[in-house]
């Protein structure tokens, strides 16, 4: 099981008890650090930096700080109890949840917590930042969100449930969905603390939800369904892509990508008129996991027979080229 797969702007960063850091750098491609991070719950990379930072499987609360790009251990950070999710704050900042309810706030170089966070009253299951606030989701049903300067609980988002494992902000960064494992997406405007809409869906992980260039929310289902959104929740659309659960999606100029499961199809639609055009390529066996960023599409595969897990990387100009070549065959 691979639990981190991340895109930043030189390398795809696969995470499970190995870190494997590939190059996608056409002049130089290929395996750049292979290090071993322990049994994890969770992994996150730092946007702008080579930064790792990892919610280590030990009663302790071990998070553990990595430079990605050449494997080294940096630090870690022990306390509270087995932290289940991490996040940056920024380069030198981060947090952490614990085996209770409390979040803490840690600080590079030094050993313990800079601040502790209280106001939950069930574990913390999903830590997001955006600027320098800190969003977290909790078994007891609410979303808080925090100004991580002064500690302050600035919003409560209430009526979730425990299993909330899904904290995606829209283009603008107003609109936040909450979402996880029954499908439930609830529609916040966090800055006011207003629920928008409340929606079911079939999307129940963070890569079944695809932001629009026009706004709208893409989501992809267990049951193969493809739902679009507007920004307060109403459905635009839906239609079937798969015969099996979607894996990932991904938007580039006019078309969709959507990448099955079981199936192992990579399916290229054109948009508009939501027609299939063509498949990216031969099904590869079972697609483990799926991500998009930075220009770049990648999966990790594994085929029937049981082999080694694959790695692909492709272009988005170059899929958004082939697309357009059976653009005239689809209709």
């Amino acid at each position: 099981m691979v639990y981190g797969f991340t895109l930043t702007d030189k390398y795809l960063i696969a995470a499970a008890q190995t870190c494997v850091v590939y190059s996608h750098d056409p002049l130089r491609p290929g395996k750049q650090a292979d290090f071993n991070i322990g049994f994890n719950w969770e992994v996150k990379c730092h946007p702008e930096s080579n930064l790792l930072l990892v919610a280590t499987w030990d009663a302790a609360g071990k998070v553990g700080l990595w430079n990605y790009e050449n494997g080294t251990y940096i630090q870690d950070f022990i306390g509270g109890g087995m932290a289940r999710s991490v996040a940056f704050i920024n380069k030198s900042q981060y947090a952490s949840s614990s085996s209770s309810s409390e979040i803490l706030l840690w600080q590079r170089e030094k050993q313990e917590p800079t601040r502790t966070l209280q106001g939950h009253r069930g574990r913390v299951t999903r830590l997001e930042s955006k600027e320098s606030m800190l969003f977290s989701a909790s078994e007891d049903g609410t979303v808080r969100i925090w100004n991580t300067t002064s500690g302050e609980c600035i919003q409560v988002l209430e009526g979730h449930p425990e299993d909330t494992s899904i904290l995606n902000f829209s283009p603008d960064g107003s609109p936040l969905r909450v979402g996880g494992g029954t499908g439930q997406v609830r529609i916040w405007d966090w800055k006011n603390g207003k629920m928008k809409a409340e929606r079911q869906t079939e999307a129940r992980h963070t890569t079944l939800y695809l932001n629009a260039n026009d706004g709208n929310l893409i989501t992809g289902g267990i049951d193969g369904t493809i739902k679009t959104w507007t920004q307060d929740g109403e459905l635009v659309d839906s239609f079937v892509a798969h015969g099996v659960p979607v894996r990932g999606l991904g938007k580039v100029g006019q078309f969709l990508v959507t990448i099955g499961t079981s199936d192992g199809r990579i399916k290229l639609w054109d948009w508009q008129s939501r027609k299939w055009l063509v498949d990216l390529q031969e099904p590869v066996g079972f697609i483990r996991n799926a991500t998009t960023g930075h220009g770049k599409l990648a999966i990790l595969s594994k085929g029937e027979s049981g082999e080694t897990h694959n790695v692909q990387v492709w272009a988005l100009d170059l899929i958004e080229q082939f697309a357009s070549r059976h653009v005239d065959s689809a209709f």
